[in-house]
């Protein structure tokens, strides 16, 4: 039977963020603007972006996240297809909003933290023959080639071994230091940047560490712990 392509467009997760923004914003609606109704309202261009401008101001106004802001405009598009391309003012609003944030940078690992950790890891997984003895052979490897390949963590706990080129597969040019090839499928910014994306890994001892982890792994074998079992075993080695 053949699947059906409206219905998996969108992942269940995407599609209840959309539901719950939806919710969050006929609840305010039928305080705001009682006696009306929500969908016939909005299905108006010229009122939705009055509507959306107002309630938007009004999130902001409580300290919401300006993510759940964009929830509820993309929500709203999904909804009515047409408004789709017509709400600049709306998104305007948003821009302005992100302009207002403070810039806040997640604090890196140094470099040598990574490597004691990676070590230990690998220490621990080399000297036992029990069941977690791969996993953290996997997860030692996985800090190196996430760090120096700069991976989210959900894009190197998503790697099969399909998305990898090692060196030996790949062409380069006389002279130049030989280098992985990581592709990333979906990753989180694939709306700006394309489904598929590739990352770059140079340093030529976590090269050859993957080389390792990955042999005689078949092409759709995660090569990673999965992101619960990396968070896990990351507390655990800290």
């Amino acid at each position: 039977m053949a699947r059906d392509l409206r219905g998996t467009l969108h992942s269940e997760a995407y599609r209840e963020r959309r539901s719950s923004a939806w919710s969050a914003l006929a609840r305010w609606f039928a305080t705001a603007f009682f006696g009306w109704s929500c969908e016939d309202v909005l299905a108006n261009l010229s009122c939705a972006i009055l509507v959306l401008c107002q309630y938007i101001q009004h999130l902001y106004g409580l300290g919401f996240k300006v993510t759940f802001a964009v929830e509820i405009v993309l929500a709203v598009q999904t909804r009515y297809r047409a408004h789709r391309g017509q709400l600049c003012e709306v998104w305007d609003l948003i821009v302005s909003w992100k302009k207002k944030l403070p810039l806040r940078l997640r604090t890196p690992l140094p470099e040598g933290l990574v490597l004691a950790i990676s070590r230990w890891a690998l220490a621990r997984g080399l000297g036992s023959s029990n069941s977690e003895s791969c996993l953290w052979k996997r997860f030692g490897v996985g800090l190196r080639v996430g760090f120096y390949a700069l991976l989210r963590p959900g894009e190197l706990c998503t790697l099969t071994r399909l998305c990898i080129a090692l060196p030996q597969g790949c062409l380069h040019l006389e002279g130049s230091s030989p280098r992985a090839v990581l592709v990333i499928i979906a990753p989180k910014n694939w709306r700006y940047a394309g489904r598929h994306q590739t990352a770059y890994l140079d340093d030529q001892a976590t090269i050859s560490w993957l080389a390792w982890i990955c042999e005689g792994l078949s092409d759709l074998s995660l090569v990673f712990p999965s992101l619960h079992q990396m968070r896990r075993m990351l507390a655990v080695a800290l």
